[in-house]
């Protein structure tokens, strides 16, 4: 028997999460595929380990084509960092950083509650983090948060529920590097709330950003105006609770 073709045809149990939680949810194609690869990737390791290297996505064939092919003029390492922020903000994976004596690696976890508790263990130094480039020491892991809430919290207020959801649901409609420039002109301005870098975003998404090169070539660079999903004929397709 061909031990290679097995390992293959092997079945990859995704969690009751994906179908309740996150597929509902996520409108993000590249970051659906990368929840299913974690998973996949989770499946082959050990189950008291369940730590996916973003090394280990960055150099995944199968993962990159399947990005290339959504549609995106973005190389795939971009569409696949974003799809990161994606999930993290979604709190459908975690992501960890490894702190050791002179290095950090990072690494993605599904978000379920068997492996939260090993993830608690890990950091509370209960266990050696198994995938460490050294073992002389327990390294430092530190859990981490999309940098637009971080800058939020540290230049508008507090990310509350309501505000960590429209937070979110920016991250997946706008280009990487908006919310943080529309924060920062909001905070130069003295306009800090998030209904005006709302305004920022809505008018860069239909009018376009920066000189008249970029927003006439908006419509080839692959980016996906909010507004043709959001008040078009598809946005019940779009939006969140239908």
């Amino acid at each position: 028997m061909d031990h290679n073709a097995s390992e293959r045809d092997r079945a990859v149990p995704i969690p009751r999460s994906f179908f309740e939680r996150h597929l509902p949810r996520i409108r993000d194609l590249p970051a659906l595929k990368l929840l299913l690869t974690v998973y996949r990737m989770t499946a082959e390791l050990d189950p008291m380990a369940p730590f996916v290297s973003e090394e280990a996505l960055f150099a995944d064939r199968q993962l990159l084509d399947g990005i290339r092919l959504a549609g995106s003029s973005r190389e795939p390492l971009d569409d696949l960092r974003h799809a990161i922020d994606v999930l993290v903000a979604h709190d459908a994976v975690v992501r960890v950083c490894v702190e050791e004596a002179d290095s950090q690696t990072f690494w993605l976890m599904a978000r379920e509650p068997d492996y939260q508790q090993l993830l608690n263990a890990y950091m509370r130094g209960e266990r050696l983090f198994p995938y460490g480039r050294s073992h002389a020491l327990a390294p430092r892991i530190v859990v981490e948060r999309p940098n637009v809430f971080r800058l939020y919290e540290q230049n508008i207020g507090v990310v509350t529920p309501l505000i960590a959801d429209q937070l979110v649901e920016a991250i997946e409609l706008y280009p990487d590097g908006w919310i943080e420039e529309a924060i920062n002109e909001a905070v130069s301005l003295n306009r800090r709330n998030w209904r005006y870098i709302q305004r920022i975003l809505q008018r860069w998404a239909t009018e376009g950003r920066g000189d008249e090169t970029y927003r006439r070539n908006q419509g080839a660079a692959g980016f996906v105006q909010p507004e043709k999903y959001l008040r078009g004929k598809y946005s019940s397709l779009f939006r969140r609770g239908n």
